[in-house]
């Protein structure tokens, strides 16, 4: 698998740009952030903004939190049993109160209050079917109603309910979904799961997979939603892609070489900004 070469790219999305016209490849500008910038490491796994404005950055050595003009770095401290359980993040979700969750490579879920900086971590126990399903976290989701959903390496899914330390599963036990790498949740209630088996949606009905019509986009990386309720998915070899909200393919951006265009055609994550950002 080719390495990003180009890590944190902001895509600067106005939604009124986007309401007023068609996404135009001339309309696509990005800004760059790496090491000499402060990050803590070359690959970026997730990106989150919090209730403050602070954006949060998962990387493979360390998370990062940016204020926008510096970077403040997380790691694993193997002498300090109160730090990070891995520094390989791997997905991040917000919850009130200023709570980060955090899922880690091999470290477990782990949960920073960010008021004070204290980690507690869950951890899968063999003997305990309540507990986390595997240590690898892939992807992780705060729904509407409070709901923590986590989707872990050996496949499974699983809700954890506020105040709660039982993780419930969801979906299916065989192993159909695959690997869930990114979960987002649509304006109409939906959640959106993308992963090594393409791109599902979990509505009344359940759990289906839009594969026949997006099957071009292959393995996916990451999603965002928008406010006009398309889906953008990031993927492994296939660029950014933008859905309609029925699952349309609405808009594809490559790594062409053009001036402004994306650095790579391997997007690992996405975020939309409050500002309407991507």
């Amino acid at each position: 698998m080719r390495r990003v070469a180009l890590l944190l790219s902001l895509l600067l999305l106005a939604c009124s740009a986007l309401a007023a016209a068609p996404l135009t490849v001339d309309a696509v500008r990005f800004r760059n952030f790496g090491i000499a910038s402060g990050l803590s490491q070359v690959t970026c796994r997730a990106i989150l903004q919090d209730d403050q404005g602070f954006v949060w950055i998962g990387t493979q050595d360390g998370l990062n939190r940016f204020d926008g003009y510096n970077f403040k770095v997380y790691y694993r401290d193997r002498s300090d049993p109160a730090s990070l359980a891995d520094s390989h993040v791997t997905a991040l979700a917000k919850a009130d109160g200023g709570i980060v969750w955090i899922g880690t490579m091999a470290g477990g879920l782990n949960r920073l209050d960010t008021a004070t900086d204290a980690i507690q971590v869950y951890r899968h126990q063999p003997d305990n079917p309540g507990s986390l399903a595997a240590d690898g976290v892939t992807a992780l989701l705060r729904d509407r109603e409070g709901l923590l959903w986590i989707a872990t390496a050996d496949g499974s899914l699983q809700t954890l309910a506020e105040d709660s330390d039982h993780f419930v599963r969801q979906g299916p036990s065989d192993g159909t979904l695959g690997v869930i790498r990114a979960m987002v949740q649509t304006g109409d209630g939906r959640l959106w799961l993308g992963g090594s088996r393409g791109l599902w949606v979990r509505g009344p009905e359940g759990f289906r997979t839009l594969g026949d019509s997006v099957s071009a986009i292959g393995d996916i990386q990451a999603l965002a939603a928008a406010a006009d309720g398309s889906l953008w998915v990031g993927t492994t070899r296939q660029g950014l892609v933008q859905l309609a909200a029925d699952g349309t393919l609405r808009a594809h951006l490559r790594a062409d070489g053009a001036d402004g265009a994306l650095p790579d055609d391997q997007i690992r994550s996405l975020l939309k900004t409050r500002s309407g950002e991507l």
